[in-house]
C-alpha cells in the first residue's frame, strides 16, 4: 500500500491493451515515478481536521476509444482484499479530459476525506453534508462505457487492483492485466 501525503497524483488508463501488442508509457513530468501500488492512504490527517490537508487526484490521460467514469474504492481488507466493499465516483463520463482540449469544456473535480468517530467519510464537496462513509485506504476505478457518450450501461468496471477486473454484471473479465497505472509525485 502507498501512503499519500501533501501529494499529487496523476491516474491513468490503458485499457483493452492486446497481449503481446507494443505500448510505451508516455514521458511523466519532473517529480513523478510510475507506480504499481493498488492501494494508497491519505497520511496528512494529524493536524486533526480534514480542511488542513492537500491532496489532489487529477486524471491526465485516458487512451480508450470508448467513454468511462473515474473513482476510488474500498475493500474488506487492504492486506488480503476479497470483496470491493464501497465506490466513490470522482469524475463520470462526460467529465473525462478529451484529446481536443484537456478539460477546457470539462470542470474540476474535488475528493474531500473526513475523520468522524464512526471512521472515515468522503466527498465531493467541503461542505457539512454529503458524506458517504468510506475508509482511509483506496483504489482506482473506471466504469467503462464501449457503447460511446449515448450509452448508459457500465460494460465493465477496472480496477487498481486487477483481481477485481469485472464485467458490470459482476463476472471476473481482464483479472491478469494492469488497466490502471498510476503517476506519483511525493512533493
Amino acid at each position: 500500500m502507498k501512503k499519500l501525503g501533501l501529494t499529487l497524483v496523476m491516474a491513468m488508463m490503458a485499457v483493452m491493451l492486446v497481449a503481446g501488442g507494443a505500448w510505451a508509457l508516455p514521458t511523466l513530468g519532473v517529480g513523478y515515478e510510475w507506480n504499481g501500488a493498488d492501494y494508497w492512504t491519505i497520511t496528512d490527517h494529524t493536524t486533526g481536521t480534514y480542511a488542513d490537508g492537500n491532496s489532489m487526484f487529477e486524471l491526465k490521460l485516458e487512451l480508450a476509444s470508448y467513454e468511462s467514469s473515474f473513482g476510488i474504492y474500498t475493500v474488506d481488507n487492504v492486506s488480503n482484499p476479497t470483496i470491493v466493499k464501497t465506490k466513490f465516483e470522482v469524475f463520470n463520463k462526460t467529465q473525462e479530459p478529451d484529446a481536443n482540449n484537456g478539460y477546457l469544456n470539462n470542470p474540476e473535480q474535488s475528493v474531500f476525506f473526513r475523520h468522524v468517530s464512526s471512521g472515515w467519510q468522503v466527498s465531493g464537496t467541503d461542505s457539512a453534508t454529503g458524506w458517504t462513509d468510506f475508509d482511509i485506504n483506496f483504489g482506482f476505478y473506471f466504469d467503462v462505457y464501449t457503447g460511446g457518450s449515448g450509452d448508459s450501461t457500465v460494460d465493465y468496471v477496472f480496477f487498481a487492483d486487477q483481481q477485481f477486473n469485472q464485467f458490470a454484471n459482476g463476472q471476473s473479465a481482464d483479472a491478469d492485466i494492469e488497466h490502471v497505472l498510476i503517476a506519483y509525485n511525493a512533493e
